[in-house]
């Protein structure tokens, strides 16, 4: 699927779209370079992608939106602007969102070179750690992670129930909360049933990369002190949480 950068008078058809296990990736086949869109790098970092847009407009590392590529990219619905992030940012970048695929992608790397200084042509077989990254990329569902025992353990001791009120309750649409309470009221301020029952599918789908960064959040960090900090990094601070009645 050909793209091309926006601010250029004719389409550069160079430069290519692909969808990878659902990473949306813009390749250049003339120089070889590799960019990946923000949706792209967002799915590659297990990173809400409102949680990558505020520390673009921010300037994260140094790099805001604007200093990013923009290009035009053919979808079902037409031509769509998307700004690209290059292969190195996204390498640098990924030590801290997920390093386990950042030293992946560095063997795969390491190999390639190696291969290139010893006069070797480099080929698909001689680079098969790549399947690593997809392994790595193909991550259980987070919603079970989230229902874990022990994930469930620890954020009652840090927060007691308040950790559902805080951090997953408060992401529901001004919709969906209503919806909730129409179908599980509280009864002498008391509900019938859990919440995390009336979670549909639709629901799911929405919050699905935030619940997985939450949950990496919560099982990397050894207190609650820890949380708090990085769950901040990641999301701006609690102060960005939208809080509805429900």
């Amino acid at each position: 699927m050909a793209v091309h950068f926006s601010q250029l008078s004719k389409p550069m058809t160079s430069l290519t779209r692909y969808d990878s296990n659902g990473i949306e990736l813009v390749i250049n086949t003339q120089t070889g370079e590799a960019f990946a869109t923000l949706a792209g790098y967002s799915r590659m970092a297990n990173l809400a992608k409102n949680a990558l847009a505020n520390r673009l407009s921010r300037g994260y590392k140094g790099v805001h939106k604007k200093d990013l590529k923009k290009a035009e990219v053919q979808t079902p619905g037409g031509l769509q602007g998307v700004h690209l992030i290059p292969a190195d940012l996204v390498f640098d970048w990924l030590f801290e969102d997920n390093p386990e695929l950042a030293r992946a992608m560095g063997k795969v790397g390491a190999t390639v070179y190696m291969h290139q200084l010893a006069g070797y042509k480099v080929t698909s077989d001689a680079i098969a750690p790549v399947d690593k990254l997809s392994r790595i990329l193909d991550r259980p569902d987070p919603w079970q992670a989230f229902y874990d025992k022990d994930f469930c353990d620890r954020a009652f001791k840090w927060f007691g129930a308040q950790f559902y009120w805080t951090y997953i309750y408060s992401q529901f649409t001004p919709e969906e909360a209503c919806k909730i309470n129409r179908l599980n009221p509280p009864v002498n301020g008391v509900r019938p049933d859990k919440i995390h029952q009336y979670i549909n599918k639709d629901i799911k789908k929405r919050l699905t990369p935030y619940i997985r960064e939450l949950v990496a959040c919560l099982d990397g960090a050894p207190t609650r002190e820890d949380f708090e900090i990085g769950y901040a990094r990641h999301f701006g601070g609690n102060d960005q949480l939208r809080l509805p009645k429900i």
